[in-house]
């Protein structure tokens, strides 16, 4: 299989842009919320703005998303083998599938874990302090990419399916997907 890093140059190209002082949606346009771009910002100062530089960001966030996959893995099952195949098949299917390269969903993946992890706790466990949490990494994830929201919807569902009757699920799903 060839697993180049693909270079995509808005995630590079949208922070630069910002460090000349231009505006988001004012000098230049993005199709997703600039909120990526504002934490990509400072990394770029740190790091230099380099194709080097967007793959070392890459290559982190697909490392913290391995690292997740294992932890929570090895959470849910309390298996430490588990976690380990369940590492080994991401490692390898990820640069297939995902590909090598840096983009939204990249750097979003460890965070979409995080709040599956803890929506799986707080199924088996309510707490308000982590429904806040929840609730602010979705937001935050929302802020990121647009197309996070359907995650959100999934998860909300999954937090509060036993509290929601069955026709106000249909009726927000129902409502989501023709107003998507």
């Amino acid at each position: 299989f060839r697993t180049t890093f693909v270079d995509f140059p808005e995630l590079l190209v949208y922070p630069w842009y910002i460090h000349q002082g231009m505006v988001p949606y004012r000098d230049f346009i993005i199709p997703y919320t600039p909120i990526l771009n504002y934490l990509l910002y400072p990394l770029y100062l740190i790091m230099g703005f380099s194709p080097q530089s967007e793959r070392i960001i890459a290559y982190t966030a697909i490392l913290l998303t391995d690292v997740t996959i294992y932890y929570l893995v090895k959470h849910l099952t309390k298996k430490r083998w588990a976690a380990l195949i369940s590492l080994i098949f991401f490692v390898f299917w990820q640069p297939i599938i995902a590909g090598n390269t840096h983009w939204h969903e990249t750097i979003m993946t460890p965070l979409f874990l995080v709040v599956y992890w803890l929506a799986v706790r707080h199924r088996k466990k309510p707490s308000f302090r982590q429904a806040v949490v929840i609730g602010v990494l979705l937001a935050f994830l929302t802020l990121m990419k647009q197309t996070a929201v359907w995650f959100a919807v999934i998860i909300i569902i999954f937090m509060g399916a036993r509290y929601i009757p069955v026709i106000a699920i249909i009726i927000g799903l129902s409502h989501v997907l023709v107003w998507g």
